[in-house]
């Protein structure tokens, strides 16, 4: 991204979550890393980040949007209670017993 796009791209974050600041050492680091990425895939990261966090909540971090697709993906275990994962048990539902 040139200076522009990400003058742009900020001002977006700013219009979607009135908290998020443009103190200067923020813009500069924000900045700094969002010239490393496309306009348009940054522009698509933080519309994804306004869906499904919600706008007027927490703006995005610079990771959520540099690397979004790292972002962790529920495990099985992520679902499973503390007594699965240390004794093995799972308990079924009561549709499974038929």
């Amino acid at each position: 991204m040139d200076k522009k796009q990400i003058a742009s791209f900020l001002k977006q974050v700013m219009g979607a979550y009135p908290s998020f600041t443009p103190m200067p050492e923020r813009l500069e680091i924000w900045g700094r890393h969002l010239s490393e990425l496309d306009y348009d895939l940054a522009i698509k990261r933080l519309d994804k980040h306004i869906r499904t966090a919600g706008s007027g909540k927490f703006a995005p971090s610079i990771s959520d949007i540099i690397n979004q697709e790292n972002t962790k993906k529920p495990t099985d275990t992520d679902t499973m209670s503390p007594a699965t994962i240390i004794y093995g048990h799972r308990f079924v539902d009561s549709d499974e017993w038929n």
